[in-house]
């Protein structure tokens, strides 16, 4: 028999045996020795919501641009991986940007009647431009909630540069920063789809393709030995630049990975990076390195940017 009890049907145990609920499931309570079967159903969606996380982290997303750091690889195309002598990176960079890293620095040169991503000598590793661009654009289309940063030492007319990047469609993503302005956070950058911001040191103006010494303030770049680490600021115009980079690789003369396994450990490279904060009282917003494999450059940046309070 059914008895009632407080609002509830009460169902002899023996006479239950599986009790579907609203959402499809199958449930059952025991309450003093019997079973429960509440009445009426909650449409109350349980589906967990999972927070938006920009550049792989919820807290970079409501940051704007000028307080996180990014991870970018010095000569970015020179790789093992691609066959370059002499190269800056053990990866090809469609790995790179796979294995976290957010900023490419790129060498253009005209070559063969045509742009190309080069390292001083295209004869010593090359990559047409277009092409090394079509990757970005891969990488963009399938992760839509991540922001780049492109700098490029540039030997070409600006003009041969930003065809390349209309051929691959990345033209319509490019940000243009106001000198003077706030920086928009990432979260923004990615709902309006303005995803790639890029900088040249030669030839840079406005529609997103940005004069990078404004912008930018970097230290001295050519360290033989982690003690030649400097804060100095270097190049970039300190009444206008509100990013700043930190040159954190050795070049004894070339690129060395056992030199990069040195400089790239925890301690070494999160010192550097705190005391150039300290310094210049500028925010590090890159951190530009050879051979971002070794060592512990993804932890450093990623701690750094969870430890790190908006002003």
């Amino acid at each position: 028999m059914r008895e009632k009890w407080q609002g509830m049907e009460l169902i002899p145990i023996a006479m239950v045996k599986t009790i579907p609920n609203c959402l499809g499931m199958f449930s059952t309570v025991l309450i003093f020795g019997v079973i429960a079967l509440t009445i009426g159903c909650s449409d109350t969606d349980s589906t967990p919501q999972v927070e938006q996380a920009c550049n792989g982290l919820v807290e970079l997303c409501d940051r704007p641009l000028d307080q996180a750091l990014f991870v970018g690889t010095h000569n970015a195309m020179s790789s093992s991986e691609d066959g370059w002598n002499f190269p800056n990176q053990e990866y090809a960079f469609s790995r790179q940007l796979q294995d976290g890293v957010r900023a490419l620095n790129f060498d253009t040169y005209w070559w063969n009647e045509e742009a190309y991503l080069c390292h001083a000598y295209c004869d010593l590793g090359n990559m047409p431009l277009v092409e090394g661009l079509d990757q970005v654009a891969q990488f963009l289309a399938q992760n839509p909630d991540e922001v780049l940063l492109i700098t490029i030492q540039s030997a070409l007319e600006a003009e041969a540069t930003l065809d390349a990047f209309v051929q691959t469609n990345l033209r319509e993503q490019m940000y243009q920063h106001e000198v003077g302005s706030d920086w928009p956070t990432l979260r923004t950058l990615i709902e309006e789809n303005r995803r790639l911001v890029v900088f040249t040191s030669d030839g840079g103006g406005n529609s997103g393709y940005m004069e990078q010494w404004v912008h930018w303030i970097d230290n001295p770049y050519s360290a033989n030995s982690i003690e030649d680490f400097s804060c100095v600021e270097d190049r970039g115009n300190p009444e206008t630049a509100s990013l700043f980079n930190v040159n954190h690789f050795i070049t004894n003369p070339v690129a060395d990975i056992e030199d990069a396994l040195l400089a790239n450990q925890y301690d070494i490279l999160w010192e550097h990076l705190e005391r150039c904060q300290q310094e210049t009282g500028r925010s590090p917003n890159q951190v530009l390195v050879d051979f971002y494999s070794q060592g512990d450059v993804l932890q450093v940046a990623r701690d750094w940017n969870q430890l790190q309070k908006i002003e």
